[in-house]
């Protein structure tokens, strides 16, 4: 597998038609479990509500939610806050750049230390990918397991893997005798044996049939993986500033995600 391994223009779109469609129902959903009060009736009863998230209506029909918890100062606080500020715009808010040589030495830890491993330290380190939700980490993860299983590649080899489509997969294992169809040719074969052999026989098919198994696996979900490896790229691609999902940019990153997963596999799984 010399050739580069390419995204296409589909996915893209495909990726960017779940994050709108993900975003859309995050906000149906906030919008359908909360209480919505005007602001009168809502400073009216205010000392009365129950700890939770509020709607706040405003003059022009606008909605801002609030949050009302049991430390009643700081929301008076918060509710005063709320009520000074015009909310069909937002104040530019003066912030100095300036931070203390002592003050980036402490943040530069603090973000380091859960994406490094210190030398001689005993506590355990793992990598992560922030941009990749929590269920797509637990898919990424199954899909090592089974690829481990599989025993088809040394495992320190196997992040590009993630990257490839289907028919690359599928390619791969005919070069190797190793796809469902010579799998299963090569199971059916091991019929016709001594009956001294019967037990040799028998623990070779049960391990041909497992490897089966993990194969059918890595083909059935090898476009799920690309799919996320695609939608934490543009994440982010998003969250660096860059908006701009331009093909080769996504691609850069795209790859970049097979090796980080890798890592962050190994950290939290064998670290």
């Amino acid at each position: 597998m010399g050739d580069k391994i390419r995204i296409y223009e589909s996915e893209i779109k495909r990726a960017t038609r779940r994050k709108l469609m993900e975003r859309y129902i995050d906000t149906v959903d906030e919008a359908e479990e909360m209480t919505v009060y005007n602001q009168d009736e809502f400073d009216a009863s205010f000392d009365k509500l129950e700890k939770g998230t509020y709607g706040v209506k405003g003059k022009e029909g606008e909605i801002r939610s609030v949050t009302v918890n049991e430390d009643e100062e700081s929301e008076k606080k918060k509710d005063d806050t709320i009520r000074t500020k015009k909310s069909h715009r937002r104040k530019n808010v003066s912030v100095n750049p300036k931070m203390k040589k002592k003050d980036l030495v402490e943040y530069i830890n603090s973000k380091s230390s859960v994406n490094e491993t210190p030398d001689n330290q005993g506590e355990r380190q793992y990598f992560v990918i922030r941009e990749m939700p929590a269920t797509d980490k637990v898919k990424i993860f199954k899909y090592f397991e089974s690829l481990k299983n599989s025993g088809l590649i040394n495992m320190y080899g196997a992040s590009p893997l993630l990257n490839w489509t289907e028919d690359d997969l599928q390619r791969w294992l005919y070069g190797m005798k190793k796809d469902p169809d010579s799998l299963r040719d090569e199971i059916e074969g091991n019929d016709d044996y001594d009956e001294d052999d019967e037990d040799y026989v028998n623990s070779d098919v049960t391990l041909l049939e497992e490897q089966l198994k993990e194969i059918e696996y890595l083909l059935e979900h090898k476009q799920e993986i690309r799919d996320i490896l695609v939608r934490a790229a543009m994440t982010r691609i998003e969250n660096s500033g860059g908006g701009d999902f331009e093909l080769s940019k996504v691609q850069s990153v795209f790859e970049k995600m097979a090796r980080e997963s890798f890592k962050m596999w190994v950290s939290t799984v064998y670290g």
